[in-house]
C-alpha cells in the first residue's frame, strides 16, 4: 500500500485526537485523516483508528473508539461527519480521555498492536503543564503544510 509513494507495511491502533479551537483549518484535519485512512488496510487484524475531538471539553459525542468502524469508508464517512465547535484548547482533558478511554480493550486496543495516538492541533493547550502523557507514541502534528506522507512515515518506522 502506498501514499505519496510512502509505502504502509504494518498495522497498528491509532487515534487522532482533533483541535477544534480554531475553525480556519478543521476541515484540512479532516481531509487529512480522510486521505490517510485511504492508505492503509483497515479491518480488525489491521490497522485501527479512533477519534476523538476537543476544545475546552473532550466531544465524547463524536468520539468513536478503535473497533467502532471496521473499514475505510465508514471511517471516512465518520470523520467526514465531524462538526466544529470552538473554545478552548484543552488538550490534556483530551489525552486523559484517550489513555482511560479509548485505550482500553474494551474500546478495542490490542496489546499486540502499537498505540499511536497523533494530535492535530494549531495551538497551545491552555493547561500546558497538565498535558504531559506517557503514551507509546505522541505527536503534536499539524500545520498548514502537513501531508500524510509524513504520518506514514512515522507509522512505518513505529512498526518496522
Amino acid at each position: 500500500m502506498r501514499i505519496n509513494d510512502v509505502a504502509v507495511r504494518c498495522y497498528a491502533d491509532i487515534i487522532f485526537v482533533v483541535d477544534e479551537s480554531a475553525s480556519d483549518n478543521f476541515d484540512e484535519k479532516k481531509s487529512l485523516m480522510s486521505r490517510f485512512v485511504s492508505s492503509v488496510v483497515i479491518g480488525g487484524s489491521k490497522t485501527q483508528v479512533g477519534v476523538v475531538t476537543y476544545s475546552a471539553a473532550v466531544d465524547t459525542a463524536q468520539a468513536f473508539n478503535l473497533n467502532v468502524h471496521s473499514s475505510a469508508a465508514a471511517l471516512k464517512t465518520a470523520i467526514s461527519a465531524l462538526s466544529y465547535s470552538a473554545n478552548g484548547t484543552r488538550t490534556d482533558l483530551a489525552l486523559a480521555y484517550v489513555r482511560n478511554t479509548m485505550l482500553t480493550s474494551g474500546a478495542g486496543d490490542r496489546p499486540d498492536y502499537p498505540n499511536v495516538v497523533v494530535v492535530m492541533t494549531d495551538a497551545r493547550s491552555t493547561q500546558p503543564a497538565l498535558t504531559e502523557v506517557s503514551t507509546i507514541l505522541l505527536l503534536f502534528f499539524f500545520s498548514n503544510n502537513a501531508h500524510s506522507s509524513e504520518l506514514s512515515n512515522v507509522v512505518h518506522g513505529r512498526c518496522a
